[in-house]
């Protein structure tokens, strides 16, 4: 069935990432996506899950991870506590080069690597928090 949303919220402690990870791949395998996706995936949700909780340092709120079916896409969105998120970068060939070039920013390095694997990702507003979004095909 189109539509169905599938919700995790955690406290925003680093040591949950790994069950962020675990139920996206969880909900991607169940919900027919290949093997390859599934491996981006838990990147990709590592990655912005690590922004989120850096970005709710302060925050006493949850960071949510939702999923929604949306025709032969899953859509991931990752949402912190606050404003955290920034934009992710267009050419996440740039930041790489930043970076190599002893320039860290962390958390661009993570939206680059994010819009690396999945190009449709994007920063967005959700209920007065940032989010990250991005699709998975299945």
């Amino acid at each position: 069935m189109d539509n169905e949303r599938y919700v995790l919220e955690i406290d925003p402690d680093p040591q949950l990432v790994p069950t962020a990870r675990m139920f996206a791949a969880t909900v991607a395998r169940q919900l027919g996506c290949a093997e390859e996706a599934v491996l981006d995936l838990k990147i990709a949700v590592s990655e912005a899950c690590t922004s989120a909780l850096e970005g709710s340092a302060l925050a006493s709120e949850p960071v949510r991870l939702a999923v929604t079916e949306n025709g032969n896409d899953l859509v991931y969105e990752v949402t912190d506590a606050s404003y955290g998120f920034h934009g992710i970068p267009d050419e996440p060939a740039e930041v790489f080069e930043k970076v190599a070039d002893g320039a860290p920013d962390e958390q661009q390095m993570r939206l680059a690597l994010i819009r690396a694997l999945f190009p449709t990702a994007e920063v967005a507003t959700v209920d007065a928090h940032s989010a990250i979004r991005f699709h998975v095909s299945r």
